[in-house]
């Protein structure tokens, strides 16, 4: 009689619903961010309204380009964190929620700067910064 494949296959660690929300917080930001320039939010792109504040130093239009560098690093920690191997890692394990919090910071910031909300807009960067400062300080 042939042998059946009954043999359980082992899936490895249980990826954590945290880890989605990861990706799905990203996500969100990620497409809150490209429609207040594509739409734009508020009827005016992000560069509009910083045009509208006189400030000493502006940087070269070209400089801003670092953005796309920065969110492809994001991706790819989003991606990672995402990894069955990844799951028990406990660096990301204690940076997961102040990643969301973070994401959940940089959408709020980007709704309240193209509604000219620019001291809630202050705020919610300070916030944000404090998230990305206490990861840092995690990792």
């Amino acid at each position: 009689m042939a042998s059946s494949s009954s043999s359980k296959i082992h899936s490895g660690p249980k990826i954590h619903a945290t880890s989605y929300i990861v990706v799905l917080a990203l996500v969100v930001t990620l497409v809150v961010n490209a429609l207040a320039t594509l739409l734009p939010l508020g009827g005016r792109t992000t560069g509009e309204i910083s045009n509208m504040f006189p400030v000493l130093f502006t940087p070269a239009g070209y400089v801003f380009s670092i953005w796309s560098v920065i969110y492809l690093g994001l991706i790819g920690f989003s991606i990672y964190q995402l990894l069955p191997s990844q799951q028990t890692n406990p660096s990301l394990t204690n940076i997961r929620t102040l990643f969301i919090l973070s994401c959940v910071f940089n959408s709020l910031w980007i709704f309240a700067w193209q509604y000219l909300y620019i001291n809630i807009s202050m705020v919610i960067m300070l916030a944000l910064l404090a998230t990305l400062i206490v990861i840092y300080q995690s990792l």
